[in-house]
């Protein structure tokens, strides 16, 4: 059960910025980049990784007619973390370390000190919009690869997160990157497609397509506009089209729960379960949902480093729970008993979900 490649993901990627640029690494950079790099005389050339949500090796191949420039320029590909969803993949490559080391593993995770998951990026309980008192910031607080840049080195840095932006959309995003470019010798640019319009339409969609034709012009006028720049595109994960199953479906199952919630992600759930329901718990999850899911006990989990390598953030051995369900085909859980899931997620343990594409723009 190979999860991630472990010379080969994005923490690889992550600590090849880092010892480009002279900086401390946690863990092994990827080859094929530092020969990029050297090749390129990196960092006196500037670079700019443009991180497109969602649209790993799998969408890629789907969509190859609506984005042959993006297409035609990869030169190499990875694995994601596990699980491949963007909390943790994301802040694994902004920080070079593995969701174990950060605790940034999941969409909505069960923190110690609040009895409720909490949505991490906003910061918010789920099934709502209350935020919590203690920010998941504060909390899980991470050193990221541009700050470490600016503080370390004589080289300017920067981040584009595209969900910032005051004014949203494509033009806007490509817009602040070309800003970005003239003041900063490293950029890190984020955006939030493929990956919204494939939970919304799913993958093979025409709406995707759209969506990834645009990316694909922006990206030939970026990189075309820029030739002294070297560019990257990657993804944090890829998609699957999903079906769903509640979690209240089986009411024996339901019962042995200490939480009535699961955490972390539909297709790498995490669940608490009462300590004298245990093995109970196990067997239930086998005939129910074995077909479907990987079941790892908590022991499984550590022993096998299903969520990196490194020392385990202080609150790891609460988040990662009693249980952990992983898909191993297109199913997902659910929680809601009335409102449709997402057409297509990620996190689980496919192929489609875990490998991703990097792109080479402007090599010498």
């Amino acid at each position: 059960m190979e999860l991630y490649e472990k010379k080969n993901n994005l923490v690889n990627v992550g600590n090849s910025i880092l010892k480009a640029y002279g900086c401390s690494t946690y863990h092994p950079s990827l080859d094929a980049l530092d020969k990029i790099f050297a090749e390129n005389k990196v960092p006196h050339k500037k670079v700019c990784f443009i991180l497109l949500d969602g649209f790993g090796t799998h969408i890629q191949e789907v969509y190859k007619k609506e984005a042959p420039f993006i297409y035609a320029h990869t030169f190499h590909r990875i694995t994601s973390v596990f699980p491949p969803t963007t909390v943790a993949a994301t802040t694994s490559l902004l920080t070079g370390k593995y969701p174990c080391e950060t605790g940034w593993m999941g969409w909505t995770q069960k923190l110690p000190m609040y009895t409720t998951p909490v949505t991490m990026f906003p910061s918010t309980f789920i099934g709502g919009t209350e935020a919590t008192p203690i920010s998941t910031q504060k909390i899980l607080k991470v050193n990221y690869i541009v700050d470490t840049i600016n503080s370390k080195t004589g080289y300017k840095a920067g981040r584009i997160m595209g969900f910032e932006d005051e004014a949203p959309g494509t033009d806007v995003f490509f817009t602040n990157i070309n800003i970005a470019l003239n003041k900063n010798d490293f950029t890190y640019a984020y955006w939030t497609e493929p990956d919204s319009s494939l939970h919304g339409f799913g993958v093979g969609s025409e709406e995707v397509g759209k969506v990834v034709e645009d990316l694909d012009n922006q990206m030939k006028k970026l990189t075309e506009a820029y030739k002294d720049v070297l560019f990257i595109t990657l993804a944090d994960h890829g998609h699957i089209n999903c079906r769903y199953l509640s979690i209240y479906e089986h009411e024996d199952f339901y019962a042995c729960l200490r939480n009535r919630d699961y955490a972390n992600e539909p297709r790498a759930a995490v669940f608490y379960v009462k300590k004298d329901k245990l093995e109970e718990f196990k067997t239930l999850g086998e005939k129910y949902y074995g077909q479907y899911f990987t079941i790892l006990s908590k022991d499984t989990v550590k022993k096998n480093k299903v969520f990196g390598l490194g020392r385990h953030n202080r609150y790891f051995d609460d988040m990662i729970g009693d249980y952990l369900f992983i898909a191993k085909d297109r199913y997902c859980f659910s929680q809601d008993t009335t409102t449709p899931g997402l057409v297509s997620h990620h996190a689980g343990m496919t192929d489609d979900e875990k490998y991703i594409n990097l792109g080479l723009y402007n090599n010498y």
